[in-house]
């Protein structure tokens, strides 16, 4: 729920886990997701990777870039240590991006 996203969100932010932070808004925006497109009465359900959701076009196209964005800042590979204005450039997209997708989700 909301208080274990603002728990966790907390956390991570004053540790300056970013990679965590994002990580963990991705699992959350994809449990949505996969709620929301009843991806889980599919029979090629537990075979889905969150590859597929680009492949076979299973994201809803108003919050495609969204999500990519999101899970893109989540990757282990992702460089957060390039300065401060880059890092609150990203965490401001983070948010944004967020806030669409739950808006979408609950529109």
């Amino acid at each position: 729920g909301l208080q274990e996203l603002g728990k966790f969100s907390k956390k991570y932010f004053e540790e300056k886990n970013y990679h965590e932070l994002c990580r963990f808004y991705a699992n959350v925006v994809l449990r949505h997701v996969v709620e929301y497109l009843h991806l889980e009465n599919r029979p090629d359900f537990e075979k889905i990777t969150d590859l597929d959701l680009y492949k076979k076009s299973l994201l809803p196209k108003e919050i495609f870039l969204q999500f990519f964005l999101i899970e893109t800042l989540g990757k282990p590979n992702f460089n957060w240590s390039r300065g401060k204005e880059v890092v609150e450039q990203n965490l401001a997209c983070l948010v944004v991006c967020f806030a669409d997708i739950y808006d979408f989700l609950n529109g």
